[in-house]
């Protein structure tokens, strides 16, 4: 399962904001889910200040990809 989780550094709380079933997300699929995301949050009016992933080859190679 892919997740996107938005926790308030500032509040306290946090909320799911998508989810995704599937086990062949792509790291490109990560990149423009990512950037959507962040944008929308943006447009929302909330700043993202940092990230976390877990292990996945595929979270690995995003952030490998998110440096360069």
């Amino acid at each position: 399962m892919l997740q996107f989780f938005w926790s308030s550094a500032v509040y306290g709380f946090s909320h799911p904001l998508a989810y995704f079933i599937t086990n062949t997300a792509s790291t490109e699929d990560l990149l423009s889910y990512f950037w959507r995301g962040v944008k929308i949050l943006g447009d929302s009016g909330l700043e993202v200040v940092g990230t976390i992933f877990d292990g996945s080859p595929a979270n690995r190679r995003f952030q490998v990809a998110m440096t360069h």
